[in-house]
C-alpha cells in the first residue's frame, strides 16, 4: 500500500488506500501488508482496525527498498495516441523505470497532452508500481516537445506571418525530386505532397527496447540460431534387443549398437492400463557397445494380464519401445 508520510508506529490512511483495504481486498484486523512510499522507502505493516472513513497500521521501522535497480533510468516518450502511452507507462515502471518525459514533437501522433491524462498516467506508474512490488513510483512529467522550442525559438527572432510554421512542410527531398515537382507545378499540373511518416510508435519501441538491455533490469534474450543446425548423434539398439516374460516376470535385454556418449539408460515399465509401474536405470558407456544389458521388473511389481510396454531411453531421447503380452494364467 503507497504510505505517502511512511514512519514506524501507527498511521491512518484515508480516502483511495482505505477503499482499497476495507472494500476492495477486504482485509481484517492483524492482515499484514506491505508499505511503501513511492519514494524508495518500504515496510511491513499490519492492520489494527478498519472504519468507514479510516484504515489504522501498525508500521515496522521502514528501510530502503531491496528491488530497486542501481541506476536512476530516465525514458523519454513522445506523445501516443489512443492507449499506447499508458501501456508504455505500465511496461516501463515494471521494468525499472524512475522517470518518465513525455513530450510533444512535430511528428508525433498526439501535439499536445492534458493536465487529466498526465494524472492518468501517473497513476497507472503507481498501480504498475504495486503489481511489481515496487517500493519506488515511476514520476511522469510533460515537457516541452519539438513545436513548443520551435515557437520559443521563432518568438525570439520576431514575428512570423500568419499560417506560417517554423520548420520546414516536409523533410527535404533529393534534387531530381525538387526539379520534378517545379516542373510539374510550371505545366500547371497536380503535384502530390509527400506523405509524412508517423515515428511516434517507433520511438515508444527503440525506447523500451533500450530500458530491457540496460543494467539492472531484465536482459532481453535473443538466441542467434545457425542456418543449418547440426544433428545430435543418438544412441542405437541392436535388433536383436528384446522383451520377454520370463518365470512370471518381465526382462529386457538391450543390446547397445551405438553410444555417442555415456550416460543412463533409462527403463520405464508400462501396465496394461497405461499407467507406469515401474522405472529402473543402468550406466552405459562407448566402450559398452556389442554387449548386452538385462533389466528385470523389479520384484515389487507383479505383472497382470494384457500388454505390457517398456520404454528405453538415453539423455532423454526415446531408444525403442517393446512390447509384450503376459497371458492371463499367470504363476
Amino acid at each position: 500500500m503507497l504510505v505517502p508520510e511512511l514512519a514506524g508506529g501507527r498511521t491512518t490512511l484515508r480516502g483511495a488506500e482505505a477503499h482499497h483495504l476495507r472494500d476492495v481486498l477486504r482485509l481484517r484486523p492483524g492482515a499484514d501488508v506491505e508499505a511503501f512510499d513511492g519514494r524508495g522507502t518500504e515496510a511491513s505493516a499490519r492492520v489494527v482496525s478498519l472504519s468507514k472513513e479510516a484504515v489504522v497500521l501498525e508500521v515496522e521501522e521502514p528501510g530502503a527498498g531491496l528491488v530497486e535497480a542501481p541506476i536512476a533510468l530516465t525514458l523519454a516518450v513522445s506523445l501516443l495516441k489512443g492507449d499506447k502511452l499508458a501501456d508504455v507507462v505500465r511496461k516501463g515502471t515494471e521494468l525499472g523505470v524512475v522517470r518518465f518525459r513525455l513530450f510533444g514533437c512535430r511528428r508525433a501522433d498526439v501535439p499536445t497532452l492534458s493536465s487529466s491524462k498526465l494524472r492518468r498516467y501517473r497513476r497507472v506508474a503507481e498501480e504498475a508500481a504495486k503489481q511489481s512490488r515496487r517500493s519506488l513510483v515511476a514520476d511522469a512529467h510533460h515537457g516541452a516537445g519539438g513545436r513548443a522550442r520551435a515557437r520559443r525559438a521563432g518568438g525570439a527572432r520576431g514575428a512570423r506571418r500568419p499560417g506560417r510554421t517554423t520548420g520546414p512542410p516536409h523533410p527535404p527531398r533529393r534534387d531530381g525530386a525538387r526539379r520534378a515537382d517545379r516542373g510539374g507545378a510550371a505545366a500547371g499540373r497536380a503535384v502530390s505532397p509527400r506523405p509524412r511518416r508517423r515515428a511516434g510508435g517507433r520511438a515508444a519501441l527503440l525506447s523500451l527496447a533500450l530500458a530491457l538491455a540496460l543494467p539492472g533490469c531484465r536482459p532481453l534474450y535473443v538466441p542467434v540460431v545457425p542456418e543449418r543446425l547440426p544433428v545430435p548423434k543418438l544412441a542405437q539398439l541392436a535388433d536383436d534387443s528384446s522383451l520377454r516374460y520370463v518365470a512370471g516376470t518381465l526382462q529386457l535385454h538391450v543390446v547397445l549398437a551405438a553410444v555417442p556418449e555415456a550416460g543412463w539408460l533409462a527403463v520405464q515399465w508400462f501396465a496394461p492400463d497405461g499407467s507406469e509401474a515401474a522405472s529402473d536405470s543402468v550406466w552405459v558407456a562407448p566402450a559398452d557397445v556389442g554387449q548386452g544389458r538385462t533389466l528385470t521388473l523389479p520384484a515389487r511389481v507383479r505383472p497382470t494380464a494384457g500388454e505390457w510396454r517398456a520404454v528405453a531411453s538415453l539423455h532423454g531421447a526415446v531408444l525403442r519401445q517393446f512390447r509384450v503380452t503376459v497371458p492371463s494364467a499367470t504363476p
